[in-house]
């Protein structure tokens, strides 16, 4: 077996992984040397990592059952520390809704960057003509300078948004990794240490702006973060952002959002830089799960078992609706059962 990235032949499993785990960091930290320089660099630079050994901090695997993603979870020495996010292509940026919606490539000679289109500019028009209709369907609207409350609703309402979804559940987002059909190189779950995270975040934002964000009291947090957002000097770091307005789609799916501080660097720009600043973390923070398209359905069926469908995952009765879609689609493939 060869490595489809490198070409390096593969002596065993354990070797494919630590290739794909070489492979998920340098596109991470590509993306933080390629980012257009709106702030400090890192502390510690990619060069300065050695890529020729399995790197301590980020974690590459590859499933091909149910039973193995439950042991996957069962590795985690304390699973309610990280969070999840399921993507339906393996080869998927983390990227959210807004930079999706404006990608660009910037170049000075021969080196290019990526940003996004005024993409600050483009949040700031979406989210005014927003405020000026959401009233009139949505009378609980949030106050005027509760900007992650805005930000918030824009994204329940399918607006592009600089925010990406996680769960605190790795079994909601494998859900959304093969909720629809998977390609031929797999869907994939990922997962980021939210304690680390939310711990190296806070210091780097203090250490910028002089801003301290509270710790366990949300609404505390809310208050601080939206000041944050507005500070000229707030770092290019990734955040935790967990709102205190949940609505019920968000609170079924134990939802929760990360965001770039730092606009418009992308997210993954961003997430490499929270990695390497000060110095790189010495354990695992951050991992990826491969999963082979051929376990799909005996995953939505594991999960269905679970409780964890459309009907619970989307309240109402469009989500109902989606459900009976599923089981007819497991009757037809579990039929010779």
């Amino acid at each position: 077996m060869d490595c489809p990235t490198c070409g390096a032949a593969f002596v065993n499993r354990t070797q494919a992984v630590r290739c794909d785990t070489r492979e998920t960091l340098r596109r991470l930290l590509h993306r933080s040397e390629n980012a257009l320089p709106l702030g400090p660099p890192p502390v510690q630079r990619v060069q300065d990592l050695d890529l020729s050994t399995c790197v301590p901090f980020v974690e590459d695997h590859r499933i091909d059952t149910w039973e193995d993603f439950k042991s996957w979870v069962g590795s985690f020495e304390t699973v309610d520390d990280w969070v999840f996010r399921g993507q339906a292509h393996a080869a998927w940026e983390l990227s959210p809704s807004l930079d999706r919606a404006c990608p660009a490539r910037y170049a000075i000679g021969p080196d290019e960057y990526e940003y996004t289109v005024d993409s600050d500019e483009d949040e700031r028009e979406l989210l005014y003509q927003f405020k000026r209709r959401a009233h009139h369907d949505y009378p609980d609207v949030p106050k005027d300078d509760d900007f992650i409350g805005w930000l918030a609703l824009l994204q329940h309402y399918g607006a592009p948004t600089r925010l990406l979804d996680w769960s605190e559940s790795a079994y909601v987002g494998l859900y959304f990794a093969v909720e629809k059909e998977v390609p031929e190189d797999g869907c994939a779950v990922w997962a980021i240490n939210r304690k680390w995270l939310q711990r190296r975040s806070d210091e780097r934002t203090a250490a910028a702006t002089g801003e301290k964000i509270p710790i366990g009291h949300e609404a505390d947090r809310d208050t601080r973060l939206n000041t944050i957002l507005n500070h000229q000097k707030r770092p290019p770091v990734v955040i935790v952002v967990n709102p205190m307005r949940l609505n019920e789609r968000m609170a079924a799916q134990r939802g929760l959002f990360l965001l770039n501080l730092r606009r418009p660097q992308s997210f993954e720009s961003g997430l490499a830089y929270t990695l390497l600043s000060p110095e790189a973390p010495k354990r695992i923070v951050v991992r990826k799960l491969t999963i082979n398209p051929s376990a799909r359905w005996s995953i939505l069926r594991g999960l269905d078992r679970l409780n964890i469908n459309a009907a619970t995952l989307y309240p109402g009765i469009d989500g109902f609706a989606r459900s009976l879609g599923s089981r007819l689609s497991y009757k037809r493939e579990f039929s010779w059962e």
